[in-house]
């Protein structure tokens, strides 16, 4: 896949929300996650959707691996460094975690905070961020034991799908799932909506995950309207 700039790829008639007349600056987001191959690929290869580039500025650091701890603190050194430099500090720091790591995850009220102008969100994936993988091809509607029963789960639809079996250091991750965005945004919120009674904290719901949120706001898709 060219790495150069990407033409919007996702289908017509799909609500976006269009850049403005007036050029302000970009937000700058910092993106860090528990992987250290995964989620960098995959935020790597969205952050170069033309959508996103028009709005955003984003970084996307390879995580540590380990624990929610690790990464977060892994994040708040990151935005240090930042704000000593020649950009300043970013707007708003995105940490993906795995709930199945995260002894030492925050509670909700602490998950999205601000502090000196930005704004800190800890985004979750339960029990692991192959929760968002799997939502391109089904919603699973039961819980899963572990983030290995997920592997096993995407595996089956990448050999079903691609004929090759799911790495997770595959660099083109994302532009293997990118045709599938929209399903996957549609499933991840309707696990919540229908399994989990619209309760949105992913912490208590597996199996769930939030990165469509985070996947949507990149993308400017507007969510549907509450019925």
């Amino acid at each position: 896949m060219s790495r150069g700039k990407n033409k919007s790829r996702f289908p017509r008639g799909h609500k976006v929300a269009r850049p403005s007349g007036n050029r302000t600056p970009k937000l700058r987001i910092l993106i860090i996650g528990d992987g250290q191959a995964t989620e960098p690929n995959y935020f790597r290869g969205l952050k170069r959707e033309q959508q996103v580039r028009a709005q955003f500025s984003v970084n996307v650091a390879r995580g540590k691996g380990g624990s929610a701890k690790t990464t977060i603190a892994e994040a708040k050194k990151l935005q240090k460094q930042a704000a000593s430099g020649p950009d300043g500090k970013f707007d708003e720091v995105w940490c993906f975690v795995d709930v199945e790591t995260g002894e030492n995850v925050p509670p909700r009220q602490d998950r999205r905070t601000k502090s000196g102008g930005t704004k800190f969100e800890i985004v979750l994936s339960n029990p692991c961020f192959e929760v968002w993988v799997f939502a391109h091809f089904d919603r699973k509607s039961g819980s899963f034991l572990n983030c290995h029963k997920v592997c096993v789960e995407v595996e089956r639809c990448f050999q079903k799908e691609f004929g090759t079996p799911y790495v997770k250091t595959d660099p083109e991750i994302y532009s293997k799932l990118q045709p599938k965005t929209l399903d996957a945004i549609k499933n991840a919120r309707s696990v919540f909506e229908k399994d989990h009674a619209g309760n949105t904290d992913a912490a208590a719901c597996n199996s769930s995950t939030e990165v469509y949120e985070y996947v949507e706001r990149l993308l400017g898709i507007k969510p549907p309207a509450a019925p």
